[in-house]
């Protein structure tokens, strides 16, 4: 019986665990390849679609395609005891036949009577039916019994690879609460941002490779899904606004999803990808950033050479590395961008930032 196809979360998350690392090997390019497709491996199990109903979902497959077996074997059982039955019904008026036949010829037989010849012939050839029936009823009622034993077998074996499928799904949802509890979902984010700065700058300073260069664009189709699920699993009642935003550094352009928090006194992004927009050498001294809720955390100082949120362009951003936030959120649009506008939120469903320019204001 087939079991979950796609949901076998145990051997991946201790990968991601990992940091989505690989063996080493001699080749950098088949190292990327397999990092790619383990990346790949995680979303198609652990972010396209739920987890969890896909485990039940395995769990009701197993049950349907048993009662459906079930239900099948109850129908052949059926029609086995109907034809049995009506077998049954032709022996009791085969042997009645037989018996009034029996009374008739008890008298002793008229010398050249043709008429009791003819009965001791039908007689015969009512016997020879009757024994004939008795012989396939009785054989074909065996094979119901044999078949009602393997049937009493198999359903036993078939349950217990119900409560087998179950017991499976069980472990992997526990496991998945708890790779989402410990923030692994957060880490293999992470990953991903890591492994696309890095195929990046190899494809910049190394020979052109296009295997590489194939990565490159599979993990950035990786972050876009990212940033859209991030942005469609936002509950609006939490409050947070999600945006769209292209950074700029001298090497790239960088599509990204990033939370809008007026609590944070400046932009935030992941420092995998400062090495992505080549701003790595610009970055400054370790300080600490005040971030939503009145928490503090330390970061490398950074200007990003330009920021565009909602159509509108800050050059020159004071800004600091830290690390993603969230899954598929690349950093925070705080004060330092904020406070080149007039803004306010749209708290209509959904919400959203509108910026409007200060008057004489520079950005």
């Amino acid at each position: 019986m087939r079991t979950s196809t796609g949901f076998i979360l145990l051997p991946i998350c201790a990968m991601l665990a990992a940091g989505c690392g690989g063996e080493p090997t001699a080749s950098p390019v088949s190292e990327h390849q397999r990092e790619v497709a383990r990346i790949e491996t995680v979303m198609e199990r652990c972010f396209r679609g739920d987890p969890i109903a896909r485990a039940h979902s395995s769990v009701s497959n197993v049950v349907a395609r048993f009662n459906d077996w079930v239900q099948q074997s109850q129908v052949e059982f059926e029609k086995t005891r109907t034809d049995l039955e009506k077998r049954a019904d032709t022996i009791e008026t085969l042997s009645r036949s037989i018996k009034e036949l029996d009374e008739q010829l008890a008298s002793p037989a008229p010398a050249g009577d043709p008429a009791y010849a003819a009965r001791v012939q039908k007689r015969n050839g009512l016997v020879r039916e009757y024994n004939s029936t008795l012989k396939q009823h009785n054989a074909d009622a065996e094979t119901l019994n044999e078949s009602l034993t393997q049937f009493r077998a198999e359903a036993e074996r078939r349950r217990k690879q119900i409560g087998a499928a179950r017991k499976e799904a069980d472990a992997h949802i526990e496991e998945y609460r708890r790779w989402l509890k410990t923030r692994q979902d957060l880490a293999f984010f992470h990953g991903v941002n890591r492994l696309y700065a890095k195929l990046l700058k190899a494809q910049r300073t190394e020979t052109k490779d296009a295997q590489r260069e194939a990565g490159i664009a599979k993990l950035r189709d990786v972050r876009a899904e990212l940033g859209r699920r991030a942005i469609r699993e936002t509950d609006p009642k939490e409050g947070l606004i999600l945006v769209h935003a292209k950074i700029t550094g001298p090497a790239a352009t960088e599509e990204c999803v990033m939370i809008v928090d007026t609590g944070a006194e400046t932009v935030t992004v992941d420092p995998p990808l400062v090495q992505v927009l080549g701003l790595e050498d610009r970055l400054g001294d370790e300080v600490q950033a005040a971030v939503a809720g009145g928490l503090t955390t330390k970061g490398r100082e950074i200007v990003i050479p330009a920021i565009t949120v909602s159509g509108e362009t800050v050059r020159d951003t004071d800004s600091v590395a830290l690390k993603a936030p969230d899954v598929g959120i690349d950093g925070i649009v705080g004060l330092s961008f904020l406070n080149r506008f007039e803004y306010r939120i749209d708290r209509s469903d959904p919400r959203k930032l509108i910026l409007q320019p200060k008057a004489g204001g520079s950005r």
